[in-house]
């Protein structure tokens, strides 16, 4: 199983589940989101000990929702599940450009 796979699922679960409750979710709020996770923490804390530009939880899973992103602008096969479920647009959050996301209608 490589990274991806193990992020990915439960990136698109987090995404999913705030999107039950909210119009949109951006890239900053995902990361929150993810890092109350126990697996999460655990899986960040592998890619910390593996990486040394992940020195924070922070950095390990911001890295990995963007990778979710680029996938899904790829369209490559780890990311069809998602490709036409999510419509994502730029914006501007904390003056960087985020990725955001909602559900394509």
């Amino acid at each position: 199983m490589n990274t991806f796979d193990k992020y990915f699922p439960i990136i698109g679960k987090v995404i999913d589940v705030e999107l039950l409750k909210s119009d949109s979710i951006h890239r900053d709020a995902i990361i929150l989101k993810l890092l109350e996770l126990t697996e999460i923490k655990e899986l960040s804390s592998e890619l910390i000990k593996t990486n040394k530009r992940y020195n924070t939880p922070e950095k390990a899973i911001g890295n990995m929702v963007d990778w979710f992103s680029a996938e899904i602008t790829k369209q490559s096969i780890v990311s069809l599940p998602w490709v036409n479920k999510y419509a994502r647009r730029k914006i501007t959050h904390s003056g960087r450009k985020v990725w955001e996301y909602s559900l394509n209608p």
